[in-house]
């Protein structure tokens, strides 16, 4: 009972972080006086905002209280090293970024990372439901694991939409910027990596001979491939998105 009661005082505060998040996107675009999501910086609080967001409408329609302490560890992490390592003065974008493209393909990025983010934090706890750990089932508290799989299966078909869309909006920014769809640029190289896994995953997850779990690890896999994409990639790739660093 007192466990009840304490992750129910816990996860209380998840929208109020989230509007913390979104005060802190308001005011770096006051300060920039632009859309802010021109460098890594902003692009990580967009989508440490849509990260909790996503759990916070998700938790207002099931009981997810056992998820929150994952979530809310992933976005402090996040905002640990965009802080420290990711951070830039704000300042005007380069002339590339001066588009109305700017607001949409970004944002859009934002909001499929942030759901594909909590989607792979399901998928990791549902690959680790069945595991023992001091003789017990790992984290009792936890819903069955045909519930966890399904529910990050709901977040990765809201997710993949949206990175689809994202792929498609770059590739036409691209023609209108550089006269090209394509042009090989590591970033774009990698956002369609980004797609054809999570095309991989939602394949596996419709195919009946598929086993669950492998199905889980291909979404795992394409969340890595996130991570690289605007980790490595960012920081160690020379590019036409070099300006995110």
């Amino acid at each position: 009972m007192r466990a009840r009661k304490a992750a129910g005082v816990a996860g209380s505060p998840s929208w109020l972080g989230a509007g913390f998040l979104l005060l802190s996107f308001a005011l770096r675009g006051f300060a920039v006086d632009r859309f802010p999501r021109g460098n890594l910086f902003e692009f990580s609080i967009g989508a440490a905002f849509f990260a909790m967001a996503t759990f916070s409408v998700a938790k207002s329609r099931r009981d997810l209280r056992w998820l929150g302490v994952f979530v809310t560890a992933f976005v402090v992490l996040l905002l640990m090293i965009a802080s420290t390592s990711g951070y830039v003065e704000a300042d005007e974008v380069v002339p590339s970024l001066q588009s109305y493209w700017l607001p949409i393909h970004v944002t859009v990025a934002t909001l499929a990372v942030g759901v594909l983010t909590v989607g792979a934090i399901v998928s990791g706890l549902y690959l680790l439901s069945d595991r023992e750990v001091g003789g017990e089932r790992f984290w009792r508290k936890l819903p069955s694991a045909p519930a966890l799989e399904r529910f990050s299966y709901s977040l990765h078909i809201i997710g993949f939409p949206l990175w689809t869309f994202t792929l498609i909006a770059g590739a036409i920014w691209a023609r209108e910027a550089r006269g090209a769809y394509w042009t090989r640029d590591p970033k774009e190289v990698w956002t369609f990596v980004i797609w054809t896994v999570y095309a991989a995953y939602l394949h596996a997850r419709a195919t009946k001979n598929t086993p669950r779990r492998t199905a889980n690890w291909i979404a795992i896999v394409g969340f890595v491939c996130i991570i690289i994409n605007y980790t490595v990639v960012n920081f160690y790739f020379i590019g036409m998105h070099s300006y995110a660093q």
